[in-house]
């Protein structure tokens, strides 16, 4: 998000599907247990209904996970069948945050009596693992509050954990593993923001800057230590400009791209920027442009230099130089698909808004506070296999196991 003005609607929007994003608390040299996810039997929900931003991860052409209001569930299969596999006795408003890596490392962190708590699985989710963080309601963590987690490789890893205070602040302590999420030591974080590390020492987050939200772009060279901002030019012709940062994705330890929203005083642009060193020099693209923050496109890397930019409309656009040109694809349909991301150049997955009830609000954004008891909202999973040309339902069946 660029500008102050808009932060509010932003998070207002985001408050809505908060359920899976994560929370944890102080270092903990905690003892650690485990419990299996129990006999295969089948449970249909409703229309899948998915919670939650950040639940949604295909990891190849095959498998990947989801956080649905059943449960977190595991595919092999491309999404035609889904297997239950969420930590007994946790149910979906319990989980603070979900990171899946593979096929079957993933991790959650939830709250469990007065305890927060990180789940932790190496076998597609058969069997999960129990760390204890924190106690809920200290001054580094809040019962319902968001976190975010990244992991690199199956044992290093990091939490951003909120501090406990009134006004919405971005106050925030970082969290890191060494050994997969069994034990975690206390480092810093300028911001509560979501953070990306390429490599156990490199990492990238943003910062507020006057009037920009993410408008720093804040990069870590020990595993989160220390962290120091990277400066990075404008692209030509857009030296006026506002920019806000998203977070970089990399192909390899030297090949990745860095998204960034422009803002001028009536025109909004998605600038992507190169980088062949590991990210310690970037070089910006020609950007693409959009209709207003919401409507900028979200980018799946399928390779160094091949690269999907998908909107919320359906429409989809491709390069195969490295962002160097772009062409078009036919995508229509659905309108408001999120966490749009492409496993190949025609299979792509994504989740659309949905509600049922009395909701009464415009946008995605209740002006009067939170939803009311009578509004039930949830997420359709949507496949494509042509590309973004078209979208379809995918209704899920789960069965436990």
């Amino acid at each position: 998000m660029l500008v102050a003005a808009t932060r509010g609607k932003r998070l207002a929007a985001c408050s809505l599907t908060l359920l899976v994003l994560s929370a944890c608390g102080p270092s903990a040299q905690s003892s650690s247990s485990s419990v299996a996810t129990g006999q295969r039997r089948t449970i249909t929900t409703p229309a899948a209904g998915f919670v939650g931003t950040s639940t949604l991860k295909l990891v190849s052409a095959t498998q990947g996970w989801v956080v649905s209001e059943a449960g977190v569930a595991w595919t092999g299969d491309a999404g035609q069948r889904w297997i239950r596999r969420s930590p007994p006795a946790v149910s979906v408003s319990d989980i603070r945050g979900s990171f899946f890596l593979d096929a079957t490392h993933a991790w959650l962190s939830a709250s469990v009596g007065a305890d927060l708590v990180v789940f932790r699985t190496t076998d597609a989710g058969v069997v999960w693992r129990i760390a204890k963080l924190a106690l809920l309601g200290t001054e580094y963590t809040e019962h319902g509050a968001p976190a975010y987690v990244d992991f690199v490789d199956p044992t290093h890893g990091w939490v951003v954990a909120f501090h406990t205070c009134a006004g919405g602040c971005q106050t925030a302590d970082l969290y890191r593993t060494v050994d997969g999420g069994a034990t975690w030591e206390k480092s810093s974080i300028p911001e509560g923001n979501p953070l990306r590390f390429s490599s156990p020492s490199s990492g990238w987050t943003y910062a507020s800057t006057l009037g920009a939200d993410h408008g720093r772009l804040v990069v870590s060279s020990d595993g989160g230590h220390s962290w120091h901002d990277q400066s990075i030019a404008m692209p030509g012709g857009y030296e006026s400009w506002q920019r806000g940062w998203r977070l970089p994705t990399f192909t390899s330890a030297e090949e990745g791209i860095l998204p960034a929203e422009l803002l001028s005083r009536d025109a909004f642009a998605l600038a992507i920027y190169v980088t062949h060193d590991g990210g310690k020099t970037w070089q910006a693209g020609t950007p693409i442009s959009g209709s207003q923050p919401y409507a900028l496109p979200e980018v799946s890397v399928l390779s160094t230099t091949t690269w999907i930019a998908a909107y919320a409309d359906g429409r989809t656009l491709a390069t195969r130089d490295g962002g160097r040109t772009w062409s078009p694809g036919v995508g229509r349909g659905f309108r408001g698909l999120r966490e749009v991301s492409f496993v190949s150049s025609r299979l792509g997955w994504a989740s659309l808004p949905r509600s049922e009830g009395q909701c009464g609000f415009i946008d995605g954004i209740f002006p009067n506070g939170p939803p009311p008891s009578s509004c039930r909202q949830y997420f359709q999973l949507m496949r494509t296999i042509d590309g973004g040309g078209t979208w379809s339902e995918v209704q899920v069946a789960l069965a436990s196991g």
